[in-house]
């Protein structure tokens, strides 16, 4: 019962990254634009 649970939780996180891989993908650019550009 509980790897059952572990794995329907796992299959969720999947899909939730998946769904907002672009997003966290273009936060990311966008956080190090920010850090390394001067001033």
């Amino acid at each position: 019962m509980r790897a059952n649970v572990e794995l329907h939780l796992l299959s969720l996180e999947t899909q939730l990254y998946q769904k907002y891989q672009l997003v966290i993908l273009h936060f990311l650019k966008y956080a190090f634009h920010i850090i390394l550009s001067p001033g």
